[in-house]
């Protein structure tokens, strides 16, 4: 049973059955079946796919699936997907993974057909000892032959500097670039979770940074703008213009040997309605070793640091679990 899969009476889970061979020193297969059961509902799916490792640098990947998914009316689905992925990796200079995948969905004896593109990458890129290049596009565009949910555009793409200069490590600075496309159908979630949030065309520029004073006490902030055109579902193609500035100062103190305390203020801007919110944040974290590190604190406000967070609330008590390597 998946952990974050809903709580719906009758839902059964998934089994899923599989096998995968090496077949030679560069070339691996994999088969496996999947039944998912959730509630009112039922799919029984199969794939195959391979993984090439062409040379020392590149692996390439490609998966084939077909099954039947059953709705809580009894309709069958018939299901026919691809994707085709690879990884390029030159030690730690460049990194590069990215992955196509396309999907048909064809509903037995009514309408309701759907196709359905993918697209995933992302490339991190060592331009010197103290600069790296981070960059990575994500997008899903589906179409229906119906005004259901099954239609909807996401697009999402980043770049960004990071600046660590390794002579003076106390510095650390990230100045990035993100569209988002996010224009999802009547009954599906937006960027935010919310199945009433607006649609949104947004570009946002920010930087970020953090400076160490000494052992125990570091400073930062991060300043952001927002400029975007924003819809409501009821009135999907009727966009308005709205823009938004975000402040924020932090300050971490190291006050014992285990022990971190962490305190954020954010300042938010909205430039057509003249309104300004404010959100704190405070946290308490225990290290557990020199590499991990678990914490407790609370939020309040409505501020997000992620400017695309446009109907997002952003309050309430939080756990993290924080990894270093």
């Amino acid at each position: 049973m998946d952990p974050t899969r809903s709580a719906a009476s009758g839902d059964r889970g998934t089994a899923v059955m599989g096998v995968r061979e090496k077949m030679t020193d560069k070339l691996s297969i994999f088969a496996e079946t999947q039944l998912d059961q959730p509630a009112g509902k039922r799919s029984l799916t199969r794939n195959v796919g391979a993984t090439y490792q062409a040379t020392d640098e590149l692996a390439l990947s490609a998966t084939y699936e077909l099954g039947t998914l059953r709705d809580a009316n009894g309709r069958n689905t018939d299901r026919v997907a691809t994707s085709f992925g690879g990884q390029y990796q030159v030690g730690d200079k460049v990194t590069f993974s990215g992955r196509v995948e396309y999907r048909a969905d064809a509903v037995t004896g009514g309408q309701g057909d759907s196709t359905t593109w993918g697209v995933s990458s992302s490339l991190s890129y060592k331009i010197s000892p103290d600069w790296r290049l981070i960059a990575s596009v994500d997008g899903i565009t589906s179409s229906s032959d119906t005004d259901s949910l099954k239609k909807g555009e996401y697009l999402r793409g980043s770049i960004g500097y990071a600046y660590r200069p390794v002579a003076h490590d106390k510095l650390n600075l990230f100045v990035s670039y993100d569209y988002l496309r996010d224009l999802p159908g009547p009954n599906q979630v937006n960027h935010s979770g919310s199945l009433a949030g607006p649609r949104q065309i947004s570009q946002v520029f920010s930087i970020d940074g953090d400076y160490r004073v000494n052992n125990t006490l570091s400073l930062g902030g991060k300043l952001g703008y927002r400029a975007s055109e924003i819809a409501q579902r009821s009135a999907a193609d009727d966009f308005s213009k709205s823009t938004a500035t975000l402040a924020v100062v932090r300050a971490g103190w190291h006050f014992v040997k285990e022990w971190d305390v962490s305190i954020e203020g954010r300042v938010l801007y909205q430039n057509e309605t003249k309104q300004r919110e404010t959100g704190a944040l405070a946290g308490i974290y225990r290290r557990i070793n020199d590499h991990v590190k678990v914490g407790i604190g609370h939020e309040w406000g409505s501020v997000s640091g992620d400017l695309t967070q446009i109907d997002g609330t952003s309050r309430g008590t939080f756990i993290n679990f924080v990894g270093t390597f």
